[in-house]
Formats: structure tokens, C-alpha cells, sequence
């Protein structure tokens, strides 16, 4: 769970100095673009800090509203795809075909347990964030249906053209700031996304938002992310064994993130399968508790 956090703190980082158009065109980390970031860094923690609970509840929507009306009055934002949108759009099922292959198979078999190991740590932190437990039947039975819950969205997905599905670790982020932890909350806002992903223009209208205003909020979402992490290791008793595992996973998972050539000699596959810091650290935190001695805790 930290991993994930740390790792994705690069992702906000480089949309809040503009993402990657900006580095293209030259004006990647311009004062404009860091301008919009610290905007909506400081409308979230004004609003977070509230004494109503709405506008807390509110507050990344409110802080992103803010960027995207700054990026307007600055001319960064382009509507002109919402033009060319039908006003409904339906799905049509195995639209490319069906088919399999073979030599497709093993990378996704390594794509699904990472995304599976991904899933844990977010449900781990999920169940600490609303008061549930992370022991025990009720925290494994929770696993289990978040777990088959994403099967079976990747599965319903491929079906619609689409990529697999995961659950997605910002939204700890969200828990954390607006205080929202419901499931009646999170099907009911499931349901809007759902009519609302049918209207294409919504989705232009999203993808407008400048990079720079999106970095602003992920920067805090990614970083409550990681102090979720934080918060389930400090529940750890830090020996020197648990103090290794964590040192070493942390420390490989980084690396390959911050460092990606590193793995330059490695094929193909096994280079792709390395690349995430989340899968890197995840399983060298899996093998060390296995192999090392010592009791587990």
C-alpha cells in the first residue's frame, strides 16, 4: 500500500508541472502550470478543513472545479472535441471479435496477480479507513468479494472492448479526505458514473481538465494513499526481521519506478512484469517472509 502511494506520487508530479505534452512543447513546470496545482492544492485544504461536513465532503470536487475555471480563464482548456460527439453512445458487445493468443496469455496471467496484489493492499487500507478489521474472517471474507468483484468487472469489461479493472488506490485518498466511506455511497455514485460514461461529451468535458489541475488533487490522494500505508505498518511490531522485509521491498520496488533501465538485460517479459514497483516490492515482500527465519508477525 505504501508502495503503491510513493510509486504513483511521480504520476502527479509529472501532470502537476504540466504532464507530457507540456515536456513536448517546452513549458513543462512553467509557473502557470505549477500556479494551477498549488490552486487546487489550496482550495482542497481550505475546504478540507471546514467545519461543514459537506464542504469537506466536497472538497476535491470543489478544488478541481477551481482549477478547471483558472485553466479556462487562462485558455488551457480545448472544447472543441465535445463538438464532434454523438449525444448517446451504446456499447456493442465483442465489437473487435473474439479470439485468444496463446502468447498474450502469460503476460496477463502476471498482469492479474499484480493487479490482484494492488487489490489486497487498497481493500487493506480501504477496511482501516472505515473502522473494519484487517484480520481475521470478516477482513478475509471482504478480500475475497473485492477480489472476485474485480473479476468479474475485468470479465464484463473485455466483453464491452474494454481494458481489466482494478479497484483504484486514490479512492483511499478520497476516503480519507472527505470522511465518506459507505458502499450505499460509493453504488449509488457507481450508478451516475455508469449513465454518465453512455454520453460521450462528459467524457470530453472531463478529459479537458489540464493535467496541471488533476496533479494538484492526485498529489494529495496519492500521498493519503501512502500514509495509509504508513498507518498499517505502524500496526507491525518492527523487528528486525519485518524491518528487513520492509527496507528491501520498499527499496527494490523504488528503484525499478524511479530507475526503470535498470532492467534493460532482463527479456522482455520478465522486464515488463518488474517495471511496476507495486508487483517488484509486493513480491520480494511475499518471498522474504517465506524464505526468511524467524516468527512471522
Amino acid at each position: 500500500m505504501t508502495l503503491i502511494g510513493l510509486t504513483l506520487l511521480e504520476v502527479s508530479a509529472v501532470n502537476a508541472g504540466g504532464g507530457f505534452s507540456a515536456k513536448s512543447d517546452g513549458s513543462f513546470g512553467s509557473l502557470e502550470n505549477l500556479g494551477l496545482a498549488a490552486l487546487v492544492i489550496l482550495v482542497i485544504l481550505v475546504f478540507n478543513g471546514s467545519r461543514s461536513r459537506y464542504l469537506r465532503m466536497l472538497s476535491v470536487v470543489l478544488g478541481l472545479l477551481a482549477g478547471y475555471c483558472a485553466a479556462l480563464i487562462l485558455g488551457q482548456v480545448n472544447l472543441a472535441a465535445m463538438r464532434a460527439m454523438p449525444f448517446l453512445t451504446v456499447p456493442v458487445p465483442f465489437r473487435y471479435g473474439l479470439g485468444f493468443d496463446g502468447s498474450a496469455f502469460v503476460p496477463f496471467v502476471f498482469m492479474y496477480v499484480i493487479t490482484v496484489m494492488e487489490s489486497i493492499g487498497d481493500l487493506t487500507a480501504t477496511s482501516t479507513l472505515t473502522g473494519q478489521p484487517i484480520s481475521g474472517p470478516v477482513y478475509f471474507q471482504r478480500l475475497q468479494g473485492g477480489l472476485l468483484a474485480d473479476g468479474l468487472n475485468s470479465a464484463v469489461g473485455a466483453c464491452l472492448n474494454s481494458f481489466p479493472n482494478t479497484t483504484f488506490a486514490q479512492n483511499n485518498g478520497v476516503i480519507q479526505l472527505t470522511g465518506v466511506g459507505s458502499r450505499h455511497v460509493g453504488i449509488f455514485i457507481g450508478g451516475i458514473l455508469m449513465m454518465l460514461g453512455l454520453v460521450p461529451a462528459v467524457g470530453a468535458l472531463v478529459q479537458a481538465l489540464p493535467p496541471a489541475a488533476l496533479g494538484g488533487a492526485t498529489l494529495i490522494m496519492f500521498g493519503m494513499v501512502a500514509a495509509s500505508g504508513i498507518r498499517i505498518l505502524a500496526r507491525v511490531p518492527m523487528s528486525r526481521r519485518n524491518s528487513i522485509i520492509v527496507a528491501v521491498s520498499l527499496g527494490l520496488g523504488l528503484n525499478v519506478t524511479s530507475v526503470p533501465e535498470i532492467l534493460q538485460a532482463f527479456p522482455p517479459l520478465l522486464k515488463n512484469t518488474l517495471s511496476s514497483g507495486v508487483a517488484t516490492g509486493g513480491m520480494c515482500a511475499l518471498f522474504l517472509n517465506t524464505v526468511l527465519p524467524g516468527e512471522r508477525q
